[in-house]
């Protein structure tokens, strides 16, 4: 009994910390607003069979042309034929990026070509709805004092078991993201729906600081954003400035994947999103430790903490998944395979060697 004690002690402050925001009110654009904001849409591709779907999804946005424009950057000296697609103001960069962190070099290179100062990023493999800028909009009118806003991201996801785990995982890693920006501790935010002021990043250098890491284009201009001016950052989570992005096909890519979210970390100034970490770690190590606690001895406290923490976790995602109108399957199995999954990453983060989407890094 006194583990299943100790366990609960230990967890209960990432419930708390998780479960809050979840029962407050969703963010909701009561009424239409006149359109005010002016936005640079930065979208950096390689090799991206999505791109026709995304012009097409650009193409329909509900948002008057002249306060929008869109900056195509292709990685790689590729011939794009799709651009003719869309006729909303448009520019186009193609070049082989070669620093060590290709997709900051590229934004970098798209803010310096803005002509407005609300730059929003998204990536090719997106889904994005026509209400996308009109939303982002009417948040900017209501905080106007607002230099980052971090918008929802979530998986679209088809009937099979990896697809279903990464829609548990994206599901939970927004709620977390939300939870951090509702407690005014921001840990994370996406790249694929991230608005920023050019002002703001260029008069701070960027991505100054972390140009040498290939990844964290999304957390650490949050972070500097955070240090620089910690009341001006919010969450955006009314449900029409979702983007929705595409699951990887199977594990061999969910694991470098999330490599490459992970290596990110050990460079974080901030303490907080090292601290959630280590105890997301130690909570998936005590999962294992139960398990095999209980298959060599049959004590039942083991069992008891096994439970206690499913049930837990079921009432979180189920809550999540509610808030966010997701309705994934397969939760027992994606929940077995997570701490699996997560340790995992760990081990091959603190190796800091991984290859994606043809690059070997570092």
């Amino acid at each position: 009994m006194m583990w299943v004690v100790l366990f609960l002690v230990w967890y209960l402050p990432l419930v708390v910390f998780w479960m809050v925001p979840l029962y407050q009110k969703r963010n909701k654009a009561s009424q239409y607003v006149s359109p005010k904001n002016s936005f640079s849409v930065i979208i950096v591709h390689r090799k991206e069979e999505n791109l026709p779907q995304l012009l097409a999804n650009l193409e329909a946005i509900n948002y008057p042309r002249d306060l929008w424009e869109v900056i195509l950057i292709e990685d790689g000296n590729q011939v794009t034929p799709y651009l003719p697609l869309i006729s909303v103001n448009h520019h186009y960069i193609s070049a082989e990026l070669t620093s060590a962190s290709p997709k900051k070099e590229a934004i970098t290179k798209g803010v310096q070509l803005a002509k407005n100062d609300w730059i929003l990023t998204t990536d090719a493999d997106v889904v994005l709805q026509n209400s996308w800028l009109q939303t982002f909009d009417h948040h900017l009118q209501q905080f106007s004092n607002s230099i980052l806003v971090a918008g929802p991201v979530l998986i679209v996801a088809k009937n099979n078991f990896w697809n279903q785990y990464q829609q548990w995982d994206f599901i939970s890693l927004q709620s977390m993201t939300m939870a951090g920006f509702y407690w005014n501790k921001p840990l994370m935010c996406n790249g694929a729906n991230l608005c920023f002021s050019k002002s703001f990043f260029l008069e701070h250098h960027g991505y100054q600081g972390s140009e040498h890491l290939a990844s964290g284009d999304d957390v650490f201009l949050l972070f500097k954003a955070l240090e620089k001016h910690p009341k001006q950052t919010h969450f955006l989570s009314d449900s029409n400035a979702l983007v929705q992005t595409f699951a990887v096909k199977n594990w061999k890519k969910i694991l470098p994947q999330r490599t490459r979210w992970a290596s990110k970390t050990k460079l974080y100034q901030n303490w907080f999103p090292k601290a959630v970490g280590w105890h997301l770690v130690a909570t998936q190590i005590m999962f294992w430790v139960a398990l095999f606690q209980f298959l060599g001895t049959y004590q039942f406290q083991w069992l008891g903490i096994l439970i206690l923490k499913f049930v837990i976790d079921g009432w979180l995602q189920h809550k999540s998944a509610q808030f966010w109108k997701q309705s994934p399957n397969n939760f027992f199995l994606s929940w077995y395979c997570y701490p699996l999954i997560t340790l995992s990453v760990f081990v091959l983060a603190a190796r800091g060697k991984y290859t994606w989407k043809g690059r070997k890094y570092p």
